[in-house]
């Protein structure tokens, strides 16, 4: 009942997020939540004070942060023979912008909540299932959430584009992001630390630069390379911090 609020709201407002401002400042503001995982950390008593995962933190940030821009500058080169009049529609005013860029924080404030609050009620002994943990967050949130989403579904008329193509890849998704990466996400906040393991997720970029380079042959800039090269650094950082625990 104490995470599953947070939980849902992180989501919530992550999304909300994308719809209101650039992808760029999404990211930029959800890498912030190793930062408030951290902070948020130690007024639990969780996490103990050390300049390695200061560092660490805000490297990691730096590196999301550096690679985004980098994609970015790059997409924008790449739209530069497209039409502006749609390219100009695409993009949200600047008042709309800002909200996205708040709910984006939000969305990242709420990660650092629920992500510590996993850390702190889920003994690392073994005495508890994380997969029994999740198991009732999401219960809770289909009892609480489920009739107003069924309602919208079919007031909205949005099932008759609900077609069984659809519905296996939300379904496909569901297994493999919402079920297999969250579980063990969930296990390296118990046996390592909230910041450890949300830091070891920004492992995401320099895993698919790796394997656009491996898969397609495709050649990462010298921006993203820096950044990607940053967050592998930040996250020896944070494990070094975490030998003692």
């Amino acid at each position: 009942l104490t995470i599953s609020p947070f939980w849902f709201l992180s989501n919530y407002f992550y999304n909300l997020s994308l719809s209101w401002t650039s992808v760029t400042s999404s990211t930029v503001c959800s890498s912030t939540g190793s930062v408030f995982t951290f902070l948020i950390g130690l007024k639990f008593g969780d996490e103990i004070f050390s300049w390695y995962a200061v560092v660490g933190v805000l490297l990691a940030v730096f590196g999301s942060a550096y690679t985004a821009f980098g994609d970015a500058a790059g997409d924008q080169a790449d739209a530069g023979t497209c039409d502006n009049a749609v390219a100009a529609d695409a993009e949200p005013d600047d008042g709309l912008r800002a909200l996205g860029d708040a709910t984006g924080l939000a969305a990242a404030l709420g990660y650092g909540i629920y992500c510590t609050l996993i850390r702190v009620r889920v003994p690392s002994d073994g005495s508890m299932s994380t997969a029994l943990v999740f198991g009732y967050i999401g219960l809770i949130n289909t009892a609480v959430l489920g009739p107003i989403c069924l309602t919208e579904l079919l007031r909205g008329g949005l099932a008759s584009h609900l077609t069984w193509e659809i519905f296996g890849a939300l379904v496909l998704k569901g297994l493999l992001d919402n079920v297999v990466s969250d579980w063990l996400w969930a296990q390296s906040v118990v046996l390592t630390s909230a910041t450890v393991a949300t830091v070891g997720m920004s492992l995401t970029i320099p895993i698919a630069f790796s394997s656009d380079y491996l898969l397609w042959g495709i050649v990462p800039n010298f921006q993203s390379v820096l950044g990607a090269s940053g967050v592998l650094l930040a996250f020896f950082l944070v494990n070094y911090s975490n030998r003692n625990r």
